[in-house]
């Protein structure tokens, strides 16, 4: 699991560090700030991959050292990482043996340098990753780890939604066929329910967890066919109103069947392969992009301690390391029983005086989303709509000028009562305020 993340003349700002907590953490901020970047940097921290197809690239081509450090911990041992500086002639991030000396003939090796210089017991284990673009990427360090005994291994898994749908096959080249990858969502649900094993067990169990309550369970129906010209069973849904084709599911529900998929095919084909000494991984991390995205807010208010036990399907004593993205004040809300300082962490994206800054902010329940809204998180001045607030600050202005006119509290009034309800807990204040001004109220 990855402990910090340091970042200088790369990214949105001249320097970031981020120190992560073992468990649970929740990346929040303004837009363009950096939060999906240092999430893309820390696959690549954990895997040696870009799960994007496209490396970081540093603040001003040229100019300064970028440079990205990390380190990694498993069961209370550290490692201290590696530190990349990015080779201007060379287009790509490098690592060099020493590095306080600089000469050029004393860059190290291309690729993922560090993975091939991690300890075994500094196994990133399963690295996950669900982008907000609807592209997906699993690392398992049983199937991708670089060896030079498997020159052929995949560096990772990356899926595009097509992909994971329908599977995923490398780009051999010469006259031997493609090596399939993964089989899909498609052809693999409908396997494992017609084997049932352990993985259409594990399948359904992930999905009850995932799911938008107790009383609407993501539940499994028989596979059926959409076209008769078409020979691909599409697995189903039970809704209440009948059976549902996954393909014509809604985005919400979408991608959490992409989420349980991943967790679940990562798991089996990891364990088919893992060696017995030390066996299957017993750690995870979880990255997830707007972990928000398409859902509902009853299940926005579920899916973050969802995720965290989900795993646990898998393996009971798995330890997990979610880095997730948040926009939603619901999210929020809902870590608010599950929330340790000890191993959780809220880190804050905020511009200042024009700069990019990064700070662990002290964890403060707030008790439900509206307080959330106006907390130091999401900063808004009220938790209601852009006219409602313009209309409170036009009222709160009168009241703070002594020589008000009595046109001047009518209109502000007017302007109330046109977007308020009438149990908005201003009324009261307002009303003895407009009555001691001589407003006929």
């Amino acid at each position: 699991m990855i402990e910090y993340l340091e970042l200088t003349d790369v990214g949105p700002a001249e320097h970031m560090r981020l120190d992560f907590a073992p468990r649970l953490n929740i990346l929040t901020g303004d837009n363009g700030l950096g939060k999906t970047f240092v999430l893309d940097v820390v696959w690549w921290a954990l895997t040696g991959t870009w799960a994007s197809y496209e490396q970081a690239w540093p603040r001003a081509l040229g100019v300064g050292e970028p440079r990205v450090q990390w380190g990694l911990g498993v069961d209370d041992k550290s490692w201290p990482g590696q530190c990349f500086w990015f080779h201007h002639r060379a287009q790509s991030w490098l690592a060099r043996p020493d590095p306080e000396r600089r000469p050029d003939n004393d860059l190290w090796r291309l690729n993922a340098p560090h993975m091939a210089n991690l300890e075994a017991p500094f196994a990133p284990g399963l690295v996950l990753y669900v982008r907000a673009d609807h592209a997906f990427a699993v690392w398992d360090d049983a199937r991708n780890w670089p060896s030079p005994k498997f020159p052929d291994r995949p560096e990772s898994y990356r899926f595009t939604r097509n992909q994971l749908w329908y599977g995923l096959s490398d780009e051999q080249s010469g006259p031997s066929p493609q090596r399939t990858l993964c089989n899909g969502l498609m052809r693999d649900w409908v396997t494992w329910q017609n084997r049932k094993g352990e993985e259409f067990a594990a399948l359904k169990a992930v999905l009850r967890f995932l799911s938008p309550s107790p009383d609407e369970p993501l539940v499994p129906g028989e596979p059926t066919r959409l076209r008769a010209d078409d020979a691909l069973d599409i697995p189903t849904l039970v809704m209440p109103y009948g059976s549902l084709p996954i393909t014509l599911a809604p985005a919400g529900v979408e991608r959490i069947l992409h989420v349980a998929y991943l967790l679940v095919w990562a798991w089996i084909e990891h364990k088919r392969i893992a060696p017995q000494e030390p066996g299957p991984a017993r750690n995870m991390t979880f990255l997830v992009d707007e972990l928000d995205l398409h859902l509902h807010p009853q299940w926005q208010r579920r899916i973050l301690p969802a995720l965290l036990e989900a795993a646990k399907v898998l393996r009971p004593d798995m330890e997990v390391q979610v880095i997730t993205t948040t926009h939603s004040p619901l999210v929020l809300a809902s870590a608010e029983g599950l929330f340790d300082p000890k191993i959780d962490a809220l880190i804050d994206f905020d511009l200042v005086d024009g700069q990019v800054e990064v700070k662990r902010l002290d964890w403060r329940p707030h008790g439900d989303a509206c307080r959330w809204l106006t907390s130091e998180v999401f900063g808004l001045p009220t938790p209601g709509n852009l006219p409602r607030e313009q209309a409170i600050e036009a009222a709160m202005a009168v009241t703070r000028d002594p020589s008000a006119p009595l046109e001047r509290v009518a209109a502000a009034h007017n302007q109330l009562r046109e977007h308020l309800t009438d149990l908005d807990p201003i009324w009261p204040r307002w009303l003895i305020y407009a009555r001691e001004k001589g407003l006929d109220v």
